[in-house]
């Protein structure tokens, strides 16, 4: 179930949007293996992502023209700002 689609980004502008139903990833039945190799493939493909979705009683095909692959987000330390998180975490470890 498609919880949310985020304004801008690429299921949001292939047409995706909350409550939707994914049922199918480039022409296999979803699942979260499916999807997985499908983002994983995206980068070496030039194919784009097709998801089958069900929206209210149809049935819809939707493209996404999606080419970056997994995607880890994660924090960096910017040199010469304070470290703020440190500093929000102290009173938690000095507690335990």
């Amino acid at each position: 179930m498609v919880s949310d689609a985020l304004v801008g980004g690429q299921a949001f502008e292939a047409g995706l949007s909350s409550g939707m139903k994914v049922i199918g990833v480039n022409g296999r039945v979803y699942s979260k293996e499916s999807l997985d190799d499908a983002i994983k493939g995206s980068n070496e493909s030039t194919k784009p992502i097709t998801l089958l979705a069900v929206d209210d009683e149809y049935i819809r095909t939707f493209t996404i023209n999606y080419h970056g692959g997994e995607r880890h987000p994660h924090l960096v330390r910017a040199s010469g700002q304070p470290d703020y998180l440190d500093e929000l975490i102290k009173p938690r470890a000095a507690s335990k």
